[in-house]
C-alpha cells in the first residue's frame, strides 16, 4: 500500500520530530512507494506556510513539493457525498478537510499516516494513527 501523510506528519516532518520520523522509517520498510499527500494536506500545510519569512517560506515550500499530490477527481467527490451522508445520518458533523482526505484514501486504496485520533471514526479506511 502507498502510504498518504495527513497535514500532521507533515508538520512533523518538517520540524524534524524523532519519534514520528523513526515510525515512518518503519512503516516505509513495509510500504515501499513513495508517500504521497491528498489535496487538502496540500492545502492545509501550505496555508501554514504563507505568513513565514520569505527564507522559510521558500524551505517549508520546497519541503512540500517533495510529495505528489493526490489530486480531487469525479470519484472523490461521489465517494465524498456518500461518506458525508452516511454520518450525517447517525448524527455526526464531521470537518469537510477530514472527509476529503477519507475520500481520497479509499478511492486510491491508500493507507492514512496521521497524529489525529479524529480519524479513528472512519473504520472502513485503512490507517495508522501514531
Amino acid at each position: 500500500m502507498i502510504l498518504t501523510l495527513d497535514t500532521s506528519i507533515l508538520i512533523d516532518l518538517e520540524q524534524a520530530i524523532p519519534e514520528t520520523i523513526e515510525k515512518l522509517k518503519r512503516l516505509s520498510e513495509l510500504h515501499h512507494s513513495p508517500a504521497h499527500i491528498t489535496f487538502i494536506s496540500y492545502f492545509e500545510f501550505y496555508f501554514g506556510i504563507t505568513g513565514r519569512s520569505p527564507k522559510n517560506y521558500q524551505k517549508a515550500y520546497e519541503f512540500l513539493q517533495k510529495f505528489p499530490v493526490l489530486q480531487p477527481t469525479k470519484r472523490t467527490a461521489e465517494i465524498l457525498a456518500k461518506i458525508k451522508k452516511e454520518h450525517e445520518q447517525k448524527g455526526q458533523t464531521l470537518p469537510l478537510a477530514d472527509l476529503l482526505i477519507v475520500s481520497q484514501v479509499q478511492e486510491h486504496n491508500l493507507l492514512l499516516v496521521t497524529k489525529d485520533k479524529d480519524f479513528q471514526i472512519f473504520d472502513y479506511i485503512p490507517k495508522v494513527i501514531l
